[in-house]
């Protein structure tokens, strides 16, 4: 008798394990079907919609979506974002949460613009249709269950999606078409004369001396001089001996310090912005930390002998404690025995700092260089 019972108890608890798998399975399911609902309704720009499936609003993308709604240039950008969803991608991440891998593309406008034949509308909408240059962007969708609800979470990342809606979009000047009458002798002397060259000024500081990297104009940076970081308010002065090799036309903001003082100190350290807009909170921001580590040092390891460690170590910017980690090598070979990487920024902005010193005591020189504007 005793053994029928054990028999119908292992019975009822195998199928109650069932039922909770065959729940957790059910929920797992749903999940390709929401994130294309939320991918659909970001491609057609319904913040309404979207919010239906979203545990959190997000005033910043609502804007987003009406500076577009504005201008004819920039909907027909974002009427090329197409998607495609991963679906081996798909996993539960914990007890309550799921995720599921997305490549959005969009037509990249700027090269678009590049043709001076672009002179209206017109010409944009064709160009846009014709080009075959696009740019990814890799966003991986959060989805929380609660009770019953599964809710979408990182809403904020579909901002990536749209780095172009504060951007004042213009199209070429139309060449003008000179009459008969226009064309005398000396116009045409005029026209094979070789343009007169004047010097231009660099920009100014502005009233408080500090540089600005975000205008596309801004003088070159040299030892001494102090620059804000965009969207942030904080502050980097530059040591008087440094090099500094400005990229920040290049790529977004790309900052990169090389600084030698003497035999004995010497540093080098860069600043980059993450991927699109997002901008820092504790979990991102240990994520871009440890995406470059693994990116950077894995195939440094075996050679250099570098190892990885993270004994809480954090530094303070512009105010704010934020964790930090720390690589250091066995190598006696390795130029730069310390290197450490800090995420750091605001809501807006996540920024990437990276830094090597010959001895530990000169990261905080490093970190000393970075303020916060009053």
């Amino acid at each position: 008798m005793r053994r029928k019972i054990r028999t119908l108890s292992l019975i009822i608890i195998a199928s109650m394990l069932l039922q909770l798998c065959s729940c957790a399975d059910k929920a797992l399911d749903k999940i390709p079907k929401l994130a294309e609902d939320i991918c659909g309704d970001v491609s057609i720009r319904d913040y309404d919609k979207l919010m239906e499936g979203s545990r959190f609003e997000d005033e910043a993308l609502e804007e987003i979506f009406d500076l577009i709604g504005e201008d004819e240039a920039k909907e027909m950008i974002a009427d090329t974002l197409t998607y495609e969803i991963d679906p081996d991608s798909l996993q539960k991440t914990d007890k309550s949460s799921y995720s599921i891998d997305v490549t959005f593309s969009y037509v990249d406008h700027t090269v678009v613009l590049e043709d001076e034949n672009i002179v209206s509308a017109d010409d944009f909408k064709a160009g846009i249709k014709d080009s075959c240059e696009l740019i990814e962007v890799n966003i991986t969708l959060v989805f929380y269950k609660d009770g019953s609800d599964i809710f979408f979470m990182n809403i904020g990342d579909m901002e990536k999606l749209f780095p172009y809606a504060d951007d004042e979009i213009m199209f070429h000047e139309a060449a003008e078409e000179l009459t008969d009458e226009d064309l005398n002798t000396e116009d045409l002397q005029a026209e094979s004369d070789p343009a007169e060259i004047t010097e231009t000024e660099d920009r100014e500081d502005d009233d408080d001396g500090v540089i600005d990297i975000s205008d596309p104009n801004h003088r070159d940076i040299d030892g001494g001089d102090t620059f804000a970081l965009p969207g942030t308010d904080i502050l980097v002065t530059v040591p008087e001996d440094a090099t500094v090799d400005d990229r920040s036309l290049r790529n977004g903001v790309d900052i990169s310090c090389n600084y030698v003082e003497d035999d004995d100190t010497d540093f080098y350290m860069f600043m980059i912005t993450t991927e699109g807009f997002s901008g820092y909170d504790p979990y991102y921001g240990d994520t871009v930390m440890d995406q470059y580590i693994a990116q950077v040092f894995s195939e440094w390891n075996e050679s250099y002998r570098w190892y990885y460690q993270n004994p809480d170590t954090e530094f303070v910017i512009g105010g704010t404690s934020y964790p930090a980690r720390w690589i250091t090598s066995e190598s006696d070979s390795v130029y730069h025995s310390e290197i450490y990487i800090v995420a750091f920024g605001d809501e807006d902005v996540c920024y990437l700092l990276v830094f090597a010193v010959t001895d530990q005591a000169y990261a905080d020189d490093v970190i000393g260089s970075f303020s916060t504007a009053s």
